[in-house]
């Protein structure tokens, strides 16, 4: 009972009045001794935890189940919280999901884009090309600057593909300014 019950509290889309109250109510089942009751736990609290519950979040990220790290995931990106873009410099299991998040966000991602470029070593040519791309596509004209100067330590540094990245992403944001 308590399971579906918070299955089918996951899925309503709560309004954002209500919210503070479902993540409280999520947060002592994170724990919960049912997986199923801690699964939709998890998926609520990233859904719905605000930003004085992102210190819990952050733990989050740094689980081992995927679960738990992507609840953290989905709450510190949805909050805007750069303190996540440590841990998905850090670990790339966490980059796949955390680049589809920064796309559906938008441009209120944009700056934990550009902590996390900043936390990836330069020789990550594939993840520092990822991010330039992502840039391209949800920054405004805010990132350009920081872009360049990803083109400028990447070309010192003889990173491939990622000034080419850069000059790309430089491009469709003033596309999409000028438009």
């Amino acid at each position: 009972m308590l399971s579906s019950a918070v299955q089918w509290l996951g899925m309503l889309d709560v309004k954002s009045d209500l919210q503070p109250q479902v993540a409280a109510a999520a947060q002592p089942l994170l724990t919960d001794s049912n997986n199923d009751i801690r699964r939709h736990a998890l998926a609520m609290f990233g859904k719905y935890a605000q930003a004085e519950q992102a210190d819990e979040l952050l733990k989050l990220i740094d689980e081992r189940d995927r679960d738990q790290w992507m609840a953290g995931l989905t709450g510190l990106i949805r909050l805007g919280d750069v303190r996540a873009a440590e841990p998905i410099g850090r670990r790339k299991e966490l980059r796949g999901d955390a680049f589809r998040l920064f796309r559906e966000t938008g441009a209120p991602a944009q700056d934990l884009v550009q902590k996390t470029l900043t936390n990836i070593e330069v020789k990550d040519w594939g993840a520092g090309k990822d991010l330039c791309e992502i840039l391209g596509d949800i920054g405004t004209s805010k990132s350009v600057g920081f872009l360049q100067t990803v083109k400028k330590r990447a070309t010192a540094s003889k990173t491939p593909f990622v000034p080419e990245a850069a000059d790309e992403a430089i491009e469709n944001i003033r596309r999409r300014n000028a438009g």
